[in-house]
């Protein structure tokens, strides 16, 4: 390597990382697409898996990455428990894996060292950061922060959208103004019922789920610019582990989302275009699994998560991707409504 010297461009630090091989473990698909964007862009090979059990199984049967990503909150097996079994298996004791959290929490840093994770990035994403902590966890290669200048690309424009701070929401895709409007359109199709499930889960008295839709409001939010949301995402979710009334702070997200939501109308759908997820038909073998699919899900049967996993590793098709997420997030009965929108696009 040239050293710190001869690199002035994230693209240049971007360019030390190509070749290497990364699993994403990561249930947010925002935030897949976030953090995908940004290693193919370094040349990287990117492996995804949407929870922890599913990233241990690539993890043993495909050994050849040279780091991880690692989500710390997600369902099934969160990032802490997912580290410790993976730190059991002596081959992977030395693989460099990286938190990335969007968690408000003091000792987020402590938990994560103690799980056996080599460092700790936040979200939002900040680009240089994250370029700098993969090269020197892969590439075993410190470079002073001083050392990177972001290029920025001539011509780019931000888009204005009522809530959104577009220059920072272009920091985290690295000026990908492509990657910036399919999050925007990602976020706002994803969120629309989100203040009506915060309300039932109040109602509900469900302070665990409260805290699950904030969080991962909040990281979803901080990848596109919405400052305000994501800060109102953060209280709610700081205050869910109180007593605290948390009806205002549903009620002062709900101010912060709605308008930014009603901004984002006019953006096309974000499968819709050459840029977008190509929808597409599944065989017959996988209609079969949909209709098994759909008796699990009516009677809200966890062993809908591996039948979805498995229709997912045999296709790209965006509709059940939306299904999966649904689905780790336990919600049965809003994936089943998806299961019978998408099985009437398949005839």
């Amino acid at each position: 390597v040239a050293g710190a010297a001869g690199l002035c461009t994230v693209n240049d630090y971007a360019r030390l990382l190509a070749g290497t091989r990364v699993l994403v473990v990561e249930d947010n698909r925002l935030n897949q697409d976030v953090l995908q964007g940004l290693l193919q862009r370094a040349g990287v090979q990117v492996v995804l898996a949407a929870n922890g059990a599913e990233a241990l199984q690539r993890l043993l049967g495909d050994g050849r990455f040279d780091g991880v990503l690692m989500d710390c909150q997600m369902p099934v097996m969160d990032g802490y428990g997912t580290t410790r079994k993976i730190r059991g298996y002596p081959h992977l004791r030395s693989l460099p894996i990286i938190a990335v959290t969007a968690s408000s929490q003091a000792d987020v840093q402590g938990r994560v060292l103690a799980a056996g994770m080599s460092d700790l990035i936040s979200k939002p994403l900040e680009v240089t950061a994250f370029y700098r902590t993969l090269v020197r966890w892969i590439k075993h290669l410190e470079l002073p922060a001083g050392a990177i200048a972001a290029s920025l690309p001539n011509g780019v424009s931000a888009p204005a959208y009522p809530g959104i701070d577009s220059a920072l929401g272009l920091a985290v895709v690295n000026q990908d103004l492509a990657l910036h409007h399919k999050l925007l359109a990602d976020f706002r199709d994803e969120q629309q019922g989100l203040i009506e499930r915060l309300w039932q889960a109040h109602a509900a008295e469900d302070l665990q789920a409260i805290g699950f839709l904030a969080h991962s409001l909040q990281g979803a939010a901080g990848n596109i610019g919405a400052t305000a949301v994501r800060q109102a995402a953060r209280q709610l979710e700081e205050q869910c582990a109180g007593q605290a009334d948390l009806a205002p702070l549903i009620r002062q997200l709900a101010q912060c989302l709605e308008p930014l939501l009603a901004g984002l109308v006019c953006l096309p759908a974000a499968g819709a275009g050459p840029q977008g997820r190509e929808s597409e038909a599944l065989g017959s073998e996988q209609v079969l699994k949909l209709e098994r699919l759909a008796k699990l899900l009516r009677n809200h049967n966890a062993q809908a998560l591996a039948l979805v996993d498995e229709l997912c590793e045999q296709s790209r098709c965006s509709a059940l991707r939306a299904i999966q997420e649904r689905i780790y997030r336990l919600e049965f009965q809003q994936a089943y409504e998806l299961l019978v929108d998408l099985r009437a696009a398949q005839g």
